[in-house]
């Protein structure tokens, strides 16, 4: 009965800990994605959108993109993208319900080794609720770390059940299972350290089995570690070498306040950010009262070892598995980052809890007041994190409360200036440009970014300076090569904008993007085969590409092959509803040219149809190219039928010259005559 009793309660502290966090986290299933990373990892990536493929896995397993190889983490969007298509909402909740497996195993996993169920479920709702976890939740490329804490977790409980039961099935599992998270994210290479840690206590292996034997034990997990290692060494010899110039020194200094930052946060999560900008140098008085912060918490946790040997294990893991992410070694211009918490501040509870049991074991009327304060903590962490949230609805809202909360920082206004870009605000876009250039002179994205909305504005000079500045600071930069393309291709300059777009295919050969551009301006210059191969090739690495599909139907149609190209423009057209105005110029092309060669009544007519169905209401101008098109095939009532709809319409529309030149062309048709554009038009 007592066993039954316990059951029922771990199965309620379960559904207590996935109710809370499901109604805190809640909300971001209505939430967006941001302009940070998500591009990359997401919306803009061609291998994600086209969802589970065998071509999508190769990718996985062999790109270095991001400067990280987490294959598992990228079959894992790709899952998302093949079910939820563009909606970010979905992403979202496949990261929170990940969380809420994470929350539930690290519960389950901590009262099976040692036993404590309220202890055990401090830690889990702290886990599931603390401020510092609404990063990794909330922010959809951080599904690497909640995929990588399911497979921390599970590795910890297959080890645990080999622990128990000593069969070698249960060992290879836990291998397996190290395996698959490190293939989230190789933040995993210190779980072999707290595994050991773990055979210390609770599992208190030692020393009816050898230390040198629990080692050994450990290597086929260390091979792994060492293997995953080096990948991710060479993956992020990019972003490396962003931060070359960052002396050993400094990355010690930043180490140490990183380490005495997090304790900080956990503590009072105020000034919570999605990026905190590395100020190269720390204040000497900073650094040396973290390290005596850090120095005198080691010496608490080493004279408890005997009596509470909780606080020095749940030290241990905090200080170790904060080593690869504490700026030692310095990747990207970041001081530190709410996301690295997400494992390691389970050792710092597990020492919490653990010790202030034993603190409160030998007095009197402490452990209601103990169990009241943790409840109280608990509840206070949701309350904080519910509030916090929202800042992550939309770039725009992380951006602000980034700059709310932070100073000098040169990402936050970029990413500002993005979200006002999109919305239309290029003034205020440009005012947050400048003020991220005034604080990081030479950073080539916000050059990129500035120019930008300078084009948007018409300041063609401008833009094309700013992106020469920007390909200045870094010669390889893809997009700026594409974006300085079009804009000499804007203001003529043919020549100039085609060397652009083949550097940046010479840069990067399987860029959807640049060979679409180049068929793009190729078909310009009436190279139309090449155009044809350029742009057959930018649909074959993104085949939802709406642009490639426009362009290479406009090039198949110069080219005279009209079936072909009016699949392409309906593709175009089904994904993009606003290539309705280019296309209706086109239709109207095919319907009434002057030339013979490049009139098609059939395609015309086919064109024309499409555009009517998709552009909402029904429009007059619209309708007089498809009257024009029934005409140019002979089709001679509906053009009639047409032509008088769209009299009507123009007229309703106080569109008097409109509608007094369909009711010119409508004479023509009713002698069964076509209209003939006037030459050179």
């Amino acid at each position: 009965m007592k066993n039954l009793s316990r059951k029922r309660l771990q199965l309620l502290i379960g559904l207590v800990l996935t109710v809370a966090t499901l109604a805190v986290y809640g909300p971001v299933r209505k939430f967006d994605f941001v302009n940070l990373d998500d591009p990359q990892y997401v919306y803009e990536n061609a291998h994600v959108q086209r969802g589970l493929s065998w071509g999508g896995v190769g990718w996985a397993f062999t790109t270095g993109t991001g400067g990280h190889w987490h294959p598992l983490t990228w079959l894992s969007l790709m899952a998302d993208a093949q079910w939820y298509g563009s909606d970010a909402g979905g992403f979202h909740v496949t990261n929170l319900l990940l969380h809420v497996a994470n929350t539930l195993l690290l519960f389950l996993i901590l009262q099976a080794m040692t036993g404590a169920l309220w202890r055990s479920a401090f830690v889990a709702a702290l886990f599931a609720l603390h401020p510092l976890r609404v990063e990794s939740v909330a922010w959809v490329t951080e599904r690497k770390d909640v995929l990588s804490g399911l497979f921390w977790l599970l590795t910890m409980g297959a080890y645990l059940r080999y622990v128990k039961t000593e069969r070698g099935w249960w060992y290879g599992l836990t291998i397996l299972c190290l395996a698959l998270g490190l293939m989230a994210k190789p933040m995993l290479v210190t779980l072999p350290f707290v595994l050991l840690l773990l055979d210390h206590w609770p599992l208190r292996r030692a020393p009816s089995v050898t230390w040198p034997r629990l080692v050994l034990e450990k290597i086929p997990l260390f091979v792994l570690v060492a293997v995953s290692s080096g990948i991710t060494l060479i993956a992020q010899q990019e972003a490396m070498a962003t931060v070359e110039n960052l002396g050993v020194g400094a990355r010690i200094a930043n180490a140490v306040v990183a380490y005495e930052t997090y304790l900080q946060k956990m503590i009072w999560p105020t000034g919570l950010a999605c990026f905190y900008p590395h100020p190269r140098q720390w204040n000497v008085l900073t650094v040396f009262a973290a390290s005596a912060l850090l120095a005198g918490l080691t010496l608490l946790a080493v004279t408890a070892r005997k009596r509470a040997p909780a606080m020095l294990v749940g030290w241990c893991w905090y200080v170790g598995t904060l080593v690869p992410v504490s700026g030692l070694v310095q990747v990207g211009n970041v001081a530190f980052a709410d996301r690295f918490t997400y494992l390691p501040l389970v050792g710092v509870w597990i020492a919490l809890a653990w010790g202030l049991y034993e603190w409160a074991a030998g007095r009197r009327g402490a452990e209601p007041v103990l169990a009241a304060a943790a409840a109280a903590a608990v509840c206070a962490c949701a309350l904080v994190t519910w509030r916090l949230l929202p800042t992550w609805k939309n770039t725009e809202t992380l951006a602000r409360h980034a700059l709310n909360v932070t100073r000098d920082n040169a990402l936050a206004h970029n990413l500002l200036g993005n979200a006002l870009g999109d919305a239309g605000h290029s003034a205020e876009a440009i005012s947050h440009y400048q003020r991220a250039l005034r604080i990081k002179p030479n950073d080539a994205v916000t050059y990129y970014n500035l120019a930008i909305e300078l084009n948007h504005q018409g300041c063609l000079p401008e833009a094309i300076g700013h992106y020469e500045q920007a390909l200045r600071i870094r010669p390889e930069y893809i997009d700026a090569l594409n974006n300085l393309g079009n804009a000499r291709l804007q203001a003529g300059q043919v020549a100039e904008a085609l060397r652009h777009y083949e550097e940046a295919l010479r840069i990067e050969p399987d860029s959807a993007k640049a060979h679409n551009n180049l068929g793009n301006a190729l078909t310009r210059v009436g190279r139309i085969p090449k155009a044809i191969q350029h742009l057959e090739q930018a649909l074959r690495f993104k085949p939802d590409y709406a642009e490639a599909h426009n362009n290479l139907g406009v090039a198949l149609v110069r080219a005279t092959r009209f079936p072909e190209a009016i699949r392409h423009l309906e593709h175009a057209l089904r994904i993009k509803p606003e290539y309705a105005e280019s296309q209706n110029k086109l239709a109207r092309m095919l319907a009434t040219a002057d030339n013979p060669d490049l009139r098609d009544g059939v395609t015309a007519v086919r064109l024309a149809q499409r555009i009517v169905e998709l552009s909402g209401p029904r429009r007059p101008d619209f309708l007089d190219t498809l009257a024009a098109a029934y005409a140019e095939a002979g089709r001679w009532p509906e053009a009639v039928a047409t032509a008088e709809e769209a009299v009507v319409l123009a007229q309703s529309a106080s569109r008097n010259t409109l509608a007094a030149q369909i009711q010119s062309r409508l004479d023509l048709y009713r002698g069964g005559r076509p209209y003939r554009a006037p030459p050179g038009r």
